[in-house]
């Protein structure tokens, strides 16, 4: 949070990905034709719900997730911050577009990469042990432990469920480390012939590669 300089938020805060936007891994990641230049990485673990979940509290939650997979939560960073600069205040009309622009920023093709594989929640272990990292061209430029997470994952399901019902098959994903290219001095944002694979310890790593847009 205080590489982006943003505040430590006080409830889990989220946003949602289109179907749409979702590549395997070793899938190719197109970079968008406007502004290519401006696309980034997030490595985060995934958590797959097995079982209906609404209204429950976080000891209730993690009987109704299957497994565990790795995802790379692809950003687009540009325009936002101009939309957000321009949003009064922050009353409903401003949290409405910082959640349309966080949308936006998050839904174009192939920017929500996932796999390579689900690890089932009995294999995994405890969820509340883990380590993830992203590697760029083979170099890590992001680490971190579960302990880093403002909140448990049961702590953000929990949260989230009594407003939505999550069904099987569902995906929500966790928060990602510093580390991100926007973030860099200068900014390291991702080019065609780039590899990046977000890996956890548990599960293994999930492979891409960036290419230009060629339409």
């Amino acid at each position: 949070m205080a590489e982006m300089n943003v505040h430590i938020p006080t409830k889990p805060t989220g946003f949602m990905k289109s179907p749409n936007s979702i590549i395997a891994h070793e899938e190719s990641l197109v970079l968008p034709a406007s502004d290519p230049d401006m696309v980034d990485y997030e490595c985060e673990l995934a958590c797959v719900i097995g079982r209906p979940l609404f209204n429950a509290t976080p000891d209730e939650v993690l009987d109704h997730i299957a497994g565990f997979t790795m995802m790379n939560d692809v950003g687009y960073r540009t325009k936002v911050p101009a939309w957000l600069d321009s949003m009064e205040g922050t009353d409903a009309r401003g949290c409405v577009g910082l959640f349309t622009a966080t949308v936006f920023d998050k839904q174009l093709p192939g920017f929500c990469p996932l796999g390579p594989v689900i690890e089932t929640y009995d294999s995994f272990g405890d969820p509340s042990e883990f380590t993830i990292e992203t590697r760029l061209n083979d170099n890590v430029v992001q680490s971190a432990h579960s302990s880093d997470l403002i909140f448990s994952i049961a702590e953000s399901l929990s949260f989230f469920s009594r407003w939505y019902k999550f069904m099987p098959g569902d995906v929500y994903s966790t928060g990602s480390p510093a580390g991100v290219g926007y973030a860099k001095n200068p900014p390291r944002m991702l080019q065609a012939g780039d590899v990046v694979e977000v890996s956890c310890s548990k599960i293994g790593g999930l492979k891409n590669t960036i290419v230009a847009d060629v339409a």
